[in-house]
């Protein structure tokens, strides 16, 4: 995969995770019983799709078999608090506050693989913080949206970890159908005592909700989003991936007629800048 095809499939998946936000608000049952069905339905999905295209599925050591496993707690947790972020606030709060994933792996990238650490890549995190910070400006401290923030900045410190994982992976030489399946596969198995505990019962129109949202915004989302690792470095992957952020709000307009305030529009034309600028940049 060359580095344009690679920019292509992030903005193409970013899109697709774009959507995310709205099954929040459309479906019906929690946080754990959305995650739970979503991941169940995607590893299945994965599982057959690895089978079909006689793909290697085998897990090369037990070291890897651990760190899948911690990767899909950090997913688990991930998508657990993105989702409660958006029952507890509102579309745009939540993925402009996970959109801070960025700064966390501008700094932790070059730690964990060595890679340099720019001065450009740290302006455009920089960057991104600004128009967190002006979107949560004036946010009550007590209130549901201010809980909605702290939901959204645990969702991106989980994501930002997440992706060390994933970059890992690809350099392991794992293919990102591979990764995204047991990832998801793991995630299932960590829920299900949960799910046991406390029940999951969707409705009709939730099932097929989660059907279209482990397919179409997980299965395939993520295994592309995962693969463009092996051409772009994590810092500029999660730089582009900012723009789910915008792609949230307009969709979330449209579809739910959440009308963003003055401050989510400025914070996301900060974030749109800062990702073209990142991508339009020549390694």
């Amino acid at each position: 995969m060359t580095r344009k095809q690679a920019l292509i499939a992030v903005n193409v998946a970013t899109l697709l995770l774009g959507t995310t936000g709205l099954f929040g608000r459309w479906i019906s049952i929690s946080s754990i019983g959305i995650t739970f069905g979503r991941v169940v339905l995607s590893s299945i999905a994965l599982f057959a799709f690895c089978k079909y295209k006689g793909q290697d599925i085998s897990i090369k050591s037990k070291k890897d078999g651990g760190l899948f496993l911690v990767s899909g707690v950090l997913l688990a947790i991930h998508w657990i608090t993105f989702f409660q972020s958006v029952k507890l606030s509102s579309v745009a709060i939540c993925t402009i506050t996970f959109a801070t994933f960025p700064l966390f792996l501008t700094f932790l990238e070059p730690i964990v693989f060595k890679t340099k650490l720019t001065l450009r890549n740290v302006m455009f995190a920089a960057l991104v913080v600004v128009g967190i910070s002006i979107t949560a400006w004036g946010t009550d401290v007590g209130s549901g949206n201010f809980m909605g923030f702290v939901m959204g900045f645990a969702s991106a410190i989980s994501y930002a970890f997440l992706q060390l994982f994933n970059k890992r992976f690809t350099i392991q030489g794992y293919n990102g159908m591979v990764i995204s399946m047991y990832e998801q596969a793991m995630v299932a198995v960590v829920l299900l005592p949960v799910i046991i505990a406390s029940g999951f019962h969707p409705t009709t129109t939730d099932i097929l909700l989660l059907i279209a949202l482990g397919l179409f915004c997980t299965a395939i989302a993520h295994t592309t989003l995962i693969s463009s690792m092996k051409a772009i470095p994590a810092q500029l992957v999660g730089i582009c991936n900012s723009m789910e952020t915008v792609y949230s709000i307009a969709l979330a307009f449209v579809l739910l007629g959440e009308v963003p305030t003055i401050n989510e529009i400025i914070g996301a034309i900060i974030v749109t800048i800062v990702v073209v600028s990142a991508q339009l940049q020549k390694e």
